[in-house]
């Protein structure tokens, strides 16, 4: 699965992107907000936390934003400039306080719940979407080094979760819970306890959030495809479970949703760095 926000892109003319893939982190990307209705924008489920930095009125304002389980508005003010990093689903930046489940559905100042005190100044002194990706990478790098060795117990459940994860993002969501429980040698009752611990939602949840972003993707990128065979494919029930799953996601229809995209030319506004 390859998390995106599209709706972040949409506000603006050109949306900069640096695909990384390491150290528990997806991507970065920065854009500037061209288009606004009502200064809102809707985060849709990923599964994943973002920091988030506004550059606007000549302030830097820097937010963690949680997983989220429905279509969230979240402010997204005309004019301004954003920077923010996408971490890989079900990661917690380890200079991040508390655990993955402590964020799902949040937005909190990041002052509120980072490590490194001076993080955010630090960022705000860079010049560059080079810069800022750098100093972000070397925050996780150094975070990674300092934590000290887990337990042997804390370390079996969070392999335990990666596995399950990798599992359902491997099936692009589309695996029955009994079979995860088989992959994995546990039963199904401990697997749903410990994911559930770990990153705040269940396995079904997840495999749910993994599906919607796949078929997403799928719009993107294929304006051909008949929306009963893309319901199919991305391994809905029927075309109506797609679309009341979409509407809970998106808030708008898969058919309002691809014309939109189309009428934007989403696919020309990235731009990758």
């Amino acid at each position: 699965m390859r998390p995106i926000q599209p709706y972040f892109a949409l506000s603006s003319d050109k949306y900069y992107k640096r695909n990384l893939q390491q150290n528990g982190i997806a991507h970065f990307y920065s854009y500037t907000v061209d288009y606004a209705d009502e200064n809102k924008t809707i985060e849709i489920p990923d599964g994943c936390i973002d920091l988030m930095f506004d550059y606007g009125d000549g302030t830097l304002e820097a937010r963690a934003l949680g997983a989220v389980m429905n279509g969230t508005l979240v402010e997204n003010t005309l004019g301004h400039e954003y920077f923010g990093v996408r971490f890989l689903p079900g990661v917690l930046p380890r200079f991040l306080n508390g655990s993955f489940s402590d964020y799902v559905g949040q937005n909190i100042n990041l002052a509120d719940c980072c490590k490194y005190h001076d993080l955010e100044e630090r960022i705000g002194n860079c010049q560059s979407f080079g810069e800022r990706a750098s100093l972000l990478m070397r925050a996780c790098q150094k975070s990674y080094m300092e934590e000290e060795t887990a337990s042997n117990r804390t370390m079996v459940k969070g392999n335990l979760v990666k596995a399950v994860m990798d599992k359902i993002m491997e099936t692009s969501g589309s695996i029955r819970i009994q079979d995860l429980a088989d992959f994995t040698g546990y039963s199904s009752r401990y697997v749903d306890r410990v994911f559930k611990e770990y990153t705040g939602m269940s396995p079904k949840t997840f495999c749910r959030i993994t599906r919607f972003q796949n078929a997403v993707d799928r719009l993107n990128h294929d304006n051909k495809i008949s929306l009963s065979d893309l319901a199919a494919d991305c391994g809905y029930y029927d075309q109506p479970q797609f679309i009341r799953d979409f509407r809970r996601c998106m808030d708008t229809t898969p058919r309002k949703y691809r014309q939109e995209i189309l009428e934007s030319n989403y696919t020309e506004k990235f731009v990758l760095v």
